[in-house]
């Protein structure tokens, strides 16, 4: 995963992040915490850009739902 942010000098950075462990949290979180099944569709209002953008992608796709953009 990829996280990119301007911070508070205006100047891109951005971050790689990587664990193995990561998605299997990541689906978890979405559906105990929101409740997200296979076939369900998800639309939440986010920046693609920010780190929920990215834990959209991973949170709806690894527990077989659908994000809406």
């Amino acid at each position: 995963m990829l996280i990119y942010t301007s911070g508070t000098i205006g100047q891109p950075r951005g971050a790689v992040h990587t664990h193995c462990s990561f998605p299997i949290k990541a689906a978890q979180d979405m559906s105990f915490g929101t409740d997200v099944h296979p076939g369900d569709v998800i639309y939440w209002i986010t920046e693609m850009g920010w780190i929920m953008g990215h834990l959209l992608v991973f949170d709806a796709t690894l527990p077989g739902s659908t994000f809406l953009i």
